[in-house]
């Protein structure tokens, strides 16, 4: 499945200065697009429903350092 998802490592949502796509992704979940050479659309699953506000800001900082390489100034 490598190269089946985009490297957080490096990526703009990631980098940003404003986690709202960070968190909105953690919150509803996302579906990689549905292609003729992948015809099955994976997903990562919500977890607004599951994790409280503490959980989901945790997470997002988690991901906002650990894949970062430079934070646009």
């Amino acid at each position: 499945m490598k190269g089946l998802f985009p490297s957080l490592k490096g990526h703009a949502v990631v980098q940003s200065e404003q986690p709202l796509s960070v968190l909105r992704i953690t919150l509803n979940g996302g579906h990689a697009a549905s292609m003729p050479g992948n015809p099955n659309s994976l997903a990562m699953p919500s977890f607004g429903w599951k994790l409280w506000d503490g959980q989901i800001a945790s997470v997002a900082t988690y991901v906002s350092t650990a894949w970062a390489t430079t934070r646009a100034q």
